[in-house]
């Protein structure tokens, strides 16, 4: 199963960086209230992406006030009640691109050069757990499960909770499998909207060529 998913990730590789560039062109700017709508529009856009490969989704209002970001929180148990916990962490939110006089493209609008792709959170963080998700949507895809993705995306109606639910946790008791005994782990996605004063790198490289920030 495992190069099957590498085999359909090298295939599917122009679409992967789609997916990205469509993500990244959303301004989700969380320490600026004139882009609630567009870190909601990421969030919904996030979840959504879980839920169609299979995933328990939530979005959730953690403060329970709706003046927030929504923390969306997905997993996937069906490897059994003996197999390990794989958890994966990221924020769809970005901080805001200021200055914009030292940019040499639209921090908005992704530009590969020489194997990098310069733009707002194309590695810190929408590169790096967009990764994630495409691994996950292609190993369930390869595990028999049909992960549907509609083009062109709409958002989905769906509601924010006030709390998000947590995954179990699971232990094998095993730090080592031979190839031939290891088992699927299981998987649980926590994205959240990160408000702070950092900056964020404008470019960096990813390995095998255009996806980097």
């Amino acid at each position: 199963m495992l190069e099957q998913a590498l085999q359909a990730a090298r295939d599917q590789r122009e679409k992967s960086q789609a997916d990205l560039f469509e993500l990244i062109r959303m301004p989700s700017i969380s320490a600026l209230s004139e882009h609630a709508a567009d870190c909601r529009h990421a969030a919904e856009w996030v979840a959504a992406r879980l839920q169609a490969a299979g995933m328990k989704v939530e979005l959730a209002d953690v403060a329970g006030d709706g003046q927030r970001h929504p923390v969306i929180a997905a997993e996937w148990m069906g490897a059994g009640p003996d197999a390990p916990t794989l958890a994966i962490y990221g924020h769809y939110d970005v901080q805001p691109p200021d200055p914009l006089d030292e940019w040499a493209s639209p921090p908005f609008e992704p530009s590969v050069r020489e194997g990098f792709v310069y733009a707002r959170g194309s590695d810190d963080n929408k590169g790096q757990f967009m990764c994630g998700i495409r691994a996950a949507e292609l190993a369930l895809a390869r595990a028999g499960m049909t992960v549907f993705w509609p083009s062109p995306w709409k958002p989905p109606r769906m509601p924010c909770t006030s709390s998000v639910g947590r995954a179990q946790r699971r232990s094998s008791g095993e730090n080592s499998a031979s190839p031939s005994s290891a088992r699927t782990p299981s998987a649980c996605f926590s994205s959240s909207s990160v408000t702070g004063s950092r900056r964020q790198s404008s470019s960096s490289r990813c390995s095998g060529g255009t996806t980097a920030s």
